[in-house]
């Protein structure tokens, strides 16, 4: 009787790990774009002139960071909303303080002609299905089992602490948390942008 009720679970198990996995990268899921579709879309908020820039804006960036895949994300069939995020850790974004890591992404974008603050790391349950969606698409991990990337998302009551990503047993793992000053070799940034369309 047990081995049923053993075997009754392990399936309960399997089919909700099914439904988890579709939802995230079903249509609930953040889902790759091409340069020019995002470029139509967000034409709708900029002329297609400036739209056009803005992508090319952010190709050019992705390239400083040895990068060449997709750089434009959008949750499901949204079309109030897309994010451009380089999957890769900034470069020199390691073993610096949160402000350092801060200041570094909003340099990075202000060379690149954008406003000073207009790229953030980005909260931790959007990098979460990004990274998933990322690796759906590709099958590539963008973090090392030794990499973990600090999110804006803090942890509410405790004063300071931010969220960081990682992978861990075949998933991005969530609960390593830091202050504000610490600096470690493993723990860099995301430069990513979310763009509310309408």
């Amino acid at each position: 009787m047990m081995w049923l009720l053993a075997i009754a679970l392990i399936f309960v198990v399997i089919v909700s790990s099914v439904l988890l996995i579709s939802y995230f990268f079903g249509k609930n899921g953040y889902k790759p774009l091409s340069d020019e579709e995002a470029t139509k879309r967000i034409a709708s908020k900029y002329r297609m002139e400036n739209a056009s820039r803005i992508v090319k804006r952010w190709r050019k960036m992705a390239e400083l960071f040895g990068y060449g895949g997709v750089i434009v994300w959008a949750k499901g069939n949204s079309r109030n909303r897309i994010v451009f995020w380089i999957p890769r850790l900034v470069p020199e974004s390691t073993n610096k303080s949160a402000e350092e890591q801060r200041k570094l992404v909003s340099d990075l974008g202000w060379r690149q002609g954008f406003p000073t603050n207009y790229l953030s790391f980005g909260d931790a349950d959007m990098l979460r299905q990004l990274l998933c969606g990322y690796y759906e698409s590709t099958k590539e991990r963008t973090l090392g089992y030794d990499s973990w990337v600090r999110t804006d998302t803090r942890i509410v009551d405790v004063d300071g602490l931010m969220v960081a990503l990682g992978w861990g047993d075949g998933t991005v793992s969530c609960g390593v948390y830091y202050t504000e000053k610490e600096r470690y070799t493993f723990l860099g940034v995301f430069a990513l942008r979310v763009e509310e369309l309408n």
